[in-house]
């Protein structure tokens, strides 16, 4: 009977793919964790963004449907961008300062709230409903 080849310090390779293996899942579960993440929080951000919005254009069906679909359209674009991204720069720094920086532009909008709500509130409810969440919500992803 044949012995499985050894590796470095005796392993044997179904040892060594296994201990690989326990490695990417816990990378796995950091990426799938974030990613959780990262989505709750783009909803909570859409959720305030009614409530930024609502003292100039008030909460009506235009408002909600220009943040849906600002952020369903900041969503896919991103996941693009970061899909591309994360194929020609793989590792998970790279990932991290992406999530980083989408965070540093969240901090951005209170003090671009008033200046952009203010200049495009003489637009119009329905002339300019598109603008202003996409000046308030769309985030490098």
């Amino acid at each position: 009977m044949t012995q499985a080849p050894r590796t470095k310090k005796g392993s044997t390779p179904a040892a060594h793919i296994a201990s690989s293996h326990a490695i990417a899942s816990g990378v796995e579960i950091y990426v799938l964790g974030a990613a959780f993440l990262v989505g709750a929080i783009t909803l909570v951000v859409e959720i305030l963004g009614t409530r930024i919005m609502s003292p100039y254009y008030g909460a009506s069906i235009y408002v909600w449907s220009s943040l849906i679909g600002v952020t369903l359209g900041a969503l896919t674009v991103g996941y693009f961008i970061g899909g591309a991204a994360a194929d020609r720069w793989p590792p998970l720094s790279t990932f991290a300062l992406e999530i980083i920086g989408g965070a540093l532009y969240l901090l951005l909008i209170p003090a671009m709230r008033q200046v952009v709500l203010s200049s495009t509130t003489p637009l119009g409810l329905k002339a300019d409903r598109w603008r202003a969440p996409c000046c308030c919500s769309v985030r490098p992803s």
